[in-house]
């Protein structure tokens, strides 16, 4: 991620939550659980995943904070000697979010822990020996805006910057030296919270 977008990242994480805790408690009730589906695309270091989907659920805990857990899948392809290669990200993980809430329009800040398993698809992965898939730690913090259609249920628009910590001489790095990696990731779908009123 270069300056620019790190500094566009911070801000926007600051302005959320100087926003949420400042906001007053709006008259909604607060949904014990919401589940967020939607189109996940992702950017590596020189490789954009357009093609993906997450899902997230959030377990209310107090009134503004929640534990979240969320599974996406990304995928890129591309053509390289003649032979189609494909390139398939699963992320996974936990963590905690801060709920801004108000009506209709309302942010929420996110910190998500767990693994992104990447796999490839070529031809020498039926060769012996070849490792084609491999999992590192991820940490993934990030922000995420909705808008109420009706009361707890409307759209939803996540960013995040996400953290992979690949080892040095691992070939699933996106880097070309190997190594951690740093990518961004956006989801855009619907968010439903549970229970209905």
């Amino acid at each position: 991620m270069n300056g620019i977008m790190k500094r566009i990242f911070i801000a926007g994480v600051m302005a959320v939550a100087i926003g949420a805790a400042a906001a007053p408690a709006s008259a909604q009730s607060v949904p014990k659980v919401e589940l967020g589906v939607g189109y996940q695309g992702s950017h590596a270091p020189d490789a954009w995943f357009p093609l993906g989907f997450n899902t997230d659920v959030a377990i209310t805990t107090m009134d503004k904070w929640s534990v979240v857990g969320e599974v996406g899948l990304t995928r890129h392809t591309e053509e390289e000697g003649g032979d189609n290669l494909a390139v398939k990200d699963l992320n996974f993980g936990g963590g905690v979010r801060y709920n801004g809430r108000m009506m209709p329009f309302s942010g929420a800040f996110e910190v998500i822990v767990g693994g992104l398993h990447r796999s490839f698809n070529f031809d020498e992965c039926s060769d012996p020996g070849v490792e084609c898939s491999g999992t590192a730690l991820m940490i993934q913090p990030g922000v995420q805006f909705s808008y109420d259609l009706m009361e707890n249920a409307g759209l939803m628009f996540g960013a995040s910057y996400r953290r992979v910590f690949w080892k040095d001489d691992s070939e699933f790095s996106a880097n070309d030296e190997g190594g951690g990696e740093n990518d961004f990731r956006f989801v855009v779908g619907i968010k439903i919270g549970f229970p209905r009123p």
